[in-house]
């Protein structure tokens, strides 16, 4: 009976550490979850990157957004947030021109995609404004995003997306 004893004292340090780990990270996710830290992802727009489910945790205090950060945007005409990836920051000239993607006069420099038509039509042509960005998803061939809506307004960008769990 004395081994059985020691063996349950020993262990309780680590049950209480796990109890309270749940307790905490359970806290923390209720909280988040209502401060819109947390977002579930659907959609198969962020494909390979993102696999089509899962929760993303997002910055609402960004300062800057750079080409490459992935967001959440808030279109007005659309029922849901979208997840999508900045690929046109102020001053850029995009350009599509039969399946092909021009980024200030670079063919094709986007990693994201490589080897995926990216336009909708023969041609279509874009300049970046000032607070305006350009977003699409990585699986380019099912993602509804700039190409169909045009730039996005920084006030449409709810936040960028710090990591996700798949």
């Amino acid at each position: 009976m004395k081994i059985v004893k020691k063996r349950i004292i020993r262990n309780i340090p680590y049950v209480l550490a796990f109890v309270v780990t749940v307790i905490v990270l359970s806290n923390f996710i209720s909280w988040a979850k209502k401060k819109d830290y947390i977002y579930k992802i659907t959609g198969k727009s962020m494909y390979p990157t993102i696999q089509g489910h899962g929760f993303c945790f997002v910055d609402h205090n960004f300062t800057e957004i750079k080409r490459g950060d992935i967001v959440i945007v808030d279109k007005e005409s659309e029922p849901k947030y979208l997840i999508k990836r900045v690929t046109g920051v102020p001053g850029d000239h995009i350009k599509f021109s039969y399946g092909d993607y021009y980024l200030n006069d670079e063919k094709n420099p986007d990693v994201y995609s490589e080897g995926v038509p990216y336009s909708f039509g023969p041609h279509s042509e874009y300049y970046i404004e000032d607070d305006m960005y350009f977003v699409m998803g990585d699986n380019r061939i099912v993602s509804y995003d700039s190409r169909a809506f045009g730039p996005v307004r920084k006030d449409e960008i709810l936040g960028k997306v710090v990591f996700f769990i798949d």
